[in-house]
């Protein structure tokens, strides 16, 4: 079980610790968990960055990526999708640059960053900021919870089936931009016949 506080003038990290009893007295809480629910470590705490805004992604000839620059995304604290895109954007802006034109390679790479990470980053931060507030947060899922369809999209977009600020990105737009198959249904259909084998056996293990 986990969760997240945004560490600001109104909460620090030392009232974790608080926290992590109280939640764990409140009775949602306690009718997922179990009356007779005991834990059976302690609690844990680390930070998680998202500052993509505020730190470099190069310096010199060093390319940083995923944690090093901050890329965590806001909303939910995802942040091993965007290590490895990070990592692919890199990689691609030094093998396009070529191994002797360093400027040319942080140019791609910035260009590259704020295409597709830096605008879903900075809208997820703002909605971040808007939902602290509690009547926000409370019309925020009644509009999620209208139909079916909404319920259903919103889950996606909160999971980032598609990207975090598609609405808001014209140039991103393309038919079909809502249907496609999430994460779990892609690699479900990419399984193959051996992997789905070794998969079973290792259940029956």
């Amino acid at each position: 079980m986990g969760f997240g506080i945004l560490r600001d003038r109104n909460h620090k990290l030392k009232d974790m610790g608080r926290l992590w009893k109280d939640i764990l007295t409140r009775p949602h809480i306690k009718e997922i968990l179990g009356h007779e629910a005991i834990a059976e470590g302690t609690h844990k705490a680390w930070p998680i960055p998202s500052r993509m805004e505020e730190l470099e992604a190069t310096s010199g000839r060093v390319f940083f990526v995923g944690d090093a620059m901050g890329i965590a995304d806001p909303m939910t604290g995802e942040g091993i999708a965007q290590a490895l895109q990070s990592g692919k954007l890199a990689a691609s802006a030094l093998t396009k640059a070529g191994p002797y034109d360093a400027s040319k390679a942080r140019s791609l790479y910035d260009l590259s960053l704020e295409k597709a990470l830096l605008r879903d980053h900075q809208f997820a931060g703002q909605l971040q900021s808007l939902l602290t507030s509690s009547l926000a947060t409370e019309l925020a899922i009644k509009a999620a919870n209208m139909n079916s369809w909404t319920r259903r999209n919103f889950a996606r977009w909160l999971f980032e089936d598609y990207p975090r600020a598609l609405v808001l990105t014209p140039d991103r737009w393309k038919l079909g931009a809502l249907n496609n198959d999430g994460a779990y249904e892609s690699n479900e259909s990419k399984m193959t016949v051996e992997s789905k084998e070794l998969f079973f056996i290792g259940e029956n293990e």
